[in-house]
């Protein structure tokens, strides 16, 4: 289960329980690096500053959410960082909020609460190849 041992990844979330959790799950997958932020801003200062191999990013947060992280990463970052692949975490599988992010550029997301089973399933679906 180490096969992203090289990996970088950032965990956005604004719930320190969750970005916990999704941090210990990812370095679980194998992640060789779990970065996190506790909201859109700081997410956005880490990915100026730090390349990254996956974004998994809360859509509902202040003072940015996750939409306009994702919508600043595609358009004004530059490469490699612009392309990212990103992950939403939500509570809404059908929400305008979902929809939004696939227009966007997102690559996936994953259904609150998550458990290894589902992140790594669309982890293994994003970067499978990468």
């Amino acid at each position: 289960m180490n096969s992203y041992f090289r990996k970088h990844v950032l965990v956005v979330d604004d719930e320190k329980p969750i970005r916990m959790i999704v941090s210990k799950l990812c370095e679980k997958i194998g992640f060789g690096k779990v970065s996190v932020a506790a909201n859109g801003l700081e997410a956005l200062t880490v990915l100026r500053r730090t390349p990254v191999d996956l974004v998994i990013c809360d859509i509902e947060m202040e003072p940015i959410n996750g939409i306009q992280v994702l919508h600043e990463v595609r358009n004004t970052l530059e490469k490699p960082a612009a392309n990212a692949p990103f992950i939403f975490l939500t509570s809404h599988a059908e929400s305008d909020f979902v929809m939004t992010a696939k227009q966007l550029g997102a690559d996936s997301y994953v259904i609150k609460p998550v458990d290894v089973v589902s992140l790594k399933g669309r982890v293994d679906q994003v970067l499978g190849g990468r």
